[in-house]
């Protein structure tokens, strides 16, 4: 082979290495889940793909940086920056467009946006008044079966005690003074009742809105708009929180809305939401998040082969030392197929009902008869993600657009109220350990859990068998 043919074959070789070992990754989602050009950007400046502030010294600020790269590929500005829980930003583009920008050096990876969904309907009952005054323990819970004159938080009496037959009351001695819970969902009634304190003062603190607020116009955003249209959220916040329905009575309330009127939100909302808990979060706190989708086939083993809403949740945890309680999902499947719950750092929830049998409306891992409902409401997850069971079914809890502002409701079936359930407990835990790590409430909560207490034939191969439990029966 002549000399000079060899020479540039040699060069194209090593042109083509160098282009591919500098390359980005390009990920794009599921066609049932992916949002039509817009793209998540992570950029590869920072090992970890984030940073804290005595970190960014050498670090182009996120905003000029993001501009930077994407005027350079005639680009418009981003529609959302990260910078602290993960470092990159949001942006709409063409896909063509976007596997090029995979393609710069300064770029680690590029992934579609994905829609993910509150998995819980309107509540179909707003009937029940709420409290106006801080109850005593034991705290009156009458009811002792889930049904719909079923009307206090029965959830609280579960809780308290190890096995069943019910007591009709739940007992405390702390309420989660000094504690934070942040609210990643639909938003938050912040005149109910239910979030005051016992001198009638508001228990609500620094909050913001990331999501629509006109039906229909997502462009609609106020950020000081956090009101809840929904329900969902607020329904969570008196589970976990609540004065009469919740665990944690005094714990202070915080709003990160990202779900719109209709309880549809995006993995970059979802991520914009988790950057502002990074940056404004105050300890002890404790994350609540209701929201999942189905990632069948896809491992998180690696870290590099997390999601980067997964990638932000792991950073909030692992380097902001913020605990986050996140339900399990309702597909009636292991809890290894859903995002972000197969994150193993995360407080994973299932949802057990007043029998202690784990909820399911069908056949375990098989689709039930509202499998065309995009709440999916088919069960609880299960499978060794899975920490621990809470009740999920006929929780009576705060709602929201009442017009004394004190309504509630028995929402449908879900592994969400387990889940507040679950924060609520957690900031007992934090009342009294505000040292504490995530790893050590985690902890914590599975090693005071009651073993062996629900129906085994129901939970699956691998799944724990632990109920959650308050730490001051």
């Amino acid at each position: 082979m002549p000399r000079k043919l060899l020479f540039a074959l040699t060069l194209v070789t090593l042109l083509c290495t160098s282009t591919a070992a500098h390359a980005g990754r390009f990920v794009a989602a599921p066609a049932a889940q992916g949002i039509s050009n817009r793209y998540i950007v992570l950029l590869a400046d920072s090992p970890r793909g984030f940073f804290k502030a005595e970190e960014a010294e050498d670090l182009t600020p996120i905003q000029e940086a993001s501009q930077a790269i994407l005027s350079e590929h005639g680009l418009a500005g981003p529609l959302r920056i990260y910078q602290h829980a993960i470092r990159g930003f949001a942006v709409e583009m063409t896909e063509k467009q976007a596997r090029r920008l995979a393609r710069d050096p300064r770029v680690a990876r590029v992934e579609q946006d994905r829609l993910i969904q509150v998995q819980a309907p309107l509540c179909p009952d707003v009937s029940f008044p709420a409290a106006s005054v801080m109850p005593t323990s034991p705290q009156p819970v009458p009811c002792l079966i889930t049904a719909p004159s079923c009307n206090e938080n029965w959830g609280l009496d579960r809780i308290d005690q190890t096995n069943l037959p019910l007591d009709s009351s739940f007992h405390f001695s702390h309420v989660g003074t000094g504690v934070n819970i942040y609210f990643l969902d639909t938003g938050l009634d912040y005149f109910h009742t239910e979030f005051k304190n016992a001198s009638g003062a508001s228990r609500v603190g620094l909050s913001i809105n990331f999501a629509s607020n006109v039906t229909g116009n997502p462009n609609a955003v106020d950020p000081n708009n956090y009101y809840d249209n929904y329900g969902h959220g607020t329904h969570m916040a008196g589970v976990a929180a609540g004065l009469r329905y919740g665990v944690a009575k005094n714990a202070t309330i915080h709003s990160v809305r990202v779900a719109d009127n209709d309880a549809v939100s995006s993995t970059s909302l979802v991520m914009q939401g988790v950057d502002w808990i990074a940056a404004h979060n105050v300890k002890p706190a404790v994350v609540n998040i209701s929201m999942n989708f189905k990632v069948d086939h896809e491992s998180a083993t690696d870290p590099g082969d997390l999601n980067l809403m997964e990638q932000s949740f792991h950073n909030l945890v692992t380097s902001y030392g913020v605990p986050v309680v996140n339900s399990a999902g309702n597909f009636n499947q292991d809890a290894v197929n859903i995002s972000p719950s197969r994150l193993p750092e995360l407080i994973v929830v299932g949802a057990s009902d007043n029998i202690d049998a784990r909820w399911a409306v069908a056949t375990q891992g098989q689709p039930c008869y509202l499998r065309n409902d995009p709440y999916s409401q088919c069960g609880s997850d299960f499978g060794p993600y899975v920490d621990l069971f809470a009740p999920g079914v006929g929780i009576v809890s705060a709602w929201t657009n009442t017009s004394t502002r004190t309504g509630a409701c028995q929402e449908e079936p879900g592994t969400s109220m387990a889940a507040a359930l679950t924060s609520g407990v957690a900031a007992l835990y934090l009342e009294t350990h505000p040292l504490a790590l995530p790893s050590e409430v985690q902890q914590a909560l599975i090693n005071h859990a009651a073993a062996g207490v629900l129906y085994p034939s129901d939970l699956g191969a691998g799944t724990p068998n632990r109920m959650l439990q308050t730490f001051y029966p």
